[in-house]
């Protein structure tokens, strides 16, 4: 059986990929700092949301690490391309 907290966390864990997303993409903040920062708040709602579905805690652990990591990797390199694309479509500066 589900814990009720199953589903703020998920709310929790898609609004920190949001995050992580446009801050790359919106910012000019170093990508390796706000990827690392991403990844571990994405790691630790992960874990969290597993251990509130009733896995054992190693279970929990890494599904937290793989998972969390495997979409914050995916959210990163999705923002640092378009980032890249689009600063290279503005006009020159004079």
């Amino acid at each position: 059986m589900r814990h009720p907290a199953s589903l703020i966390l998920l709310v929790l864990f898609a609004l920190s990929v949001l995050g992580t997303y446009m801050t790359i993409r919106r910012t000019q903040r170093p990508v390796l700092i706000v990827g690392i920062v991403g990844g571990v708040i994405d790691c630790v709602l992960f874990f969290f949301y597993s251990l509130s579905v009733g896995n054992l805690f190693v279970q929990a652990a890494v599904i937290g690490i793989v998972l969390g990591v495997l979409f914050d990797g995916l959210v990163v390199t999705a923002a640092s391309y378009f980032r890249q694309n689009e600063a290279s479509d503005r006009p020159p500066r004079l």
